[in-house]
């Protein structure tokens, strides 16, 4: 069976550039970044210009996400290869 992903990554290949394409993929990372507990109580919504702007559960996540977004843009720095993400901006 296929991954609906595969044929709209080959499509936004196709019509952006390189880094809006990095930006995406990014996006689609946060899950797998932060883990399940995270992923539970925060979305990923969208990257503009290496900013990813995350929308948290509540307060308390917000700031708990904040104080961890030093480790997080590292971690994204070593799974991407570069620095694609270059701030985290969290809203509730």
């Amino acid at each position: 069976m296929k991954n609906i992903q595969d044929p709209l990554y080959s499509v936004i290949r196709k019509l952006t550039s390189p880094t809006i394409l990095k930006e995406y993929q990014a996006l689609q990372k946060w899950n797998e970044l932060v883990g399940e507990k995270i992923a539970a109580v925060s979305e990923a919504e969208k990257v503009v210009s290496g900013v990813l702007y995350v929308k948290v559960k509540d307060h308390v996540w917000r700031n708990e996400l904040k104080m961890l977004s030093g480790r997080l843009l590292e971690k994204y720095k070593e799974i991407m290869g570069e620095e694609i993400i270059k701030q985290i901006k969290f809203k509730q």
